[in-house]
């Protein structure tokens, strides 16, 4: 199913067809049903001379660490690595191990031994112990992490209907077959003033995707929002077309 309904759509099959090589990011997130299933995909859009052969015959560069996060298992996937494909063997044939530090100080080895360790399900008494050190009272306000969307979504609301304020509130517009559509907005924006939020998609060269503020208000049906080291921002209603399934979605910008 997710092989011919790939093939169905006309701009997934051009854009397969125009790339000669594939640049694979996170390997270690992607699992072995995946590697597979995009194989597939590309036996099924390629010209006859190539549809038996790995991936059409286009070069494939796989990026990642396989000890970082792995891909998460489903009632379709067991989330096996893709390294356990046959098919892995026969296409990834030339292998590079990087292995000079970029992102950690090179002087701090204890901390550098600590992250080897932990990779491999390590952890040795002095990196116990070097982890016991770093307990300490936090600045500022404390980072929720969630596994999930709606986890996220779900601790927000509450953090949201706890604070002062009145609740703003924002429907999302649909029009035309929206169906299987998707889009950075919520069907319904819900925010208060003093509210901390954060920008799904490009405003400006400053204002970006991930980009945190504070919301100020409501001005002029813009919402007004305190970015840090931008100042104040109006985001206004955006609206996302999708023209190739001829239908548009106008939605409420969640800023």
């Amino acid at each position: 199913m997710v092989v011919a309904r790939a093939a169905s759509m006309p701009h997934c099959v051009s854009r397969i067809k125009a790339a000669d090589t594939i640049i694979w990011d996170e390997a270690g997130m992607s699992s072995r049903r995946i590697f597979e299933l995009v194989n597939a995909i590309h036996h099924e859009v390629a010209e006859e001379e190539e549809a038996n052969k790995p991936f059409a015959s286009k070069q494939v560069i796989i990026v990642g660490e396989f000890l970082q996060l792995r891909a998460v298992p489903g009632t379709f996937d067991d989330g096996e690595f893709m390294f356990y494909s046959k098919l892995f063997e026969k296409v990834i044939t030339h292998r590079f191990e990087l292995k000079t530090m970029m992102r950690q100080n090179l002087a701090d080895q204890t901390f550098i031994n600590a992250l080897k360790e932990l990779r491999l399900g390590i952890c040795s008494a002095e990196t116990e112990a070097f982890l016991e050190s770093l307990n300490r009272d936090l600045e500022g306000e404390a980072v929720d992490i969630y596994f999930t969307k709606l986890s996220v979504q779900l601790h927000n609301q509450e953090a949201l209907f706890k604070m002062p304020g009145e609740l703003i509130a924002s429907d999302a517009i649909d029009e035309e077959n929206v169906t299987g559509i998707s889009c950075p907005a919520d069907m319904k924006l819900l925010i208060k003033p003093n509210a901390k939020v954060m920008i799904v998609w490009n405003v400006s060269e400053k204002v970006k995707n991930g980009t945190a503020g504070k919301l100020v208000g409501v001005k002029d049906d813009k919402l007004e929002v305190e970015v840090e080291k931008v100042g104040r921002v109006f985001l206004k209603r955006e609206t996302w077309y999708v023209y190739l399934y001829i239908c548009s979605q106008r939605l409420i910008d969640q800023g």
